[in-house]
């Protein structure tokens, strides 16, 4: 069994994390990526400006992981909380199945999305 994970992680199956102590260990791995890459940034514009750009795009990239992996945790806290006060049944298995299969509506409470922070309005010279 162990040969066939494998080879679907080469495919790219199975790479994300999903539980919670995955989601939550990721998210720190990516804090400390993101401060790395804003050190990086800074030094880069420091010495040769015109060369930041794949830096910022990266910086960008790791501030988008950012988010999907808060909003991730924030989903598996709701599904969590639900799945304590919703014991598992067989009309709820049915339905998660149709749904996987494509047949049916989602059965499963979906985490609000969080509000946009605000952005820092320019400063005038």
């Amino acid at each position: 069994m162990s040969n066939a994970i494998s080879v679907l992680r080469y495919a790219g199956l199975f790479q994300e994390p999903v539980c919670l102590p995955e989601l939550s260990e990721a998210l720190a791995c990516e804090h400390r990526r993101c401060s790395l890459l804003a050190a990086h940034l800074e030094t880069v514009q420091k010495a040769a400006p015109q060369h930041a750009e794949p830096h910022r795009v990266a910086l960008e990239g790791a501030k988008r992981r950012i988010a999907w992996l808060e909003h991730r945790i924030d989903e598996e806290r709701v599904l969590d909380a639900w799945r304590r006060e919703h014991p598992p049944t067989a009309g709820r298995e049915l339905r998660a199945i149709l749904y996987y299969l494509g047949l049916g509506k989602d059965p499963f409470p979906r985490a609000q999305p969080r509000a946009p922070e605000p952005q820092a309005a320019p400063r005038a010279a």
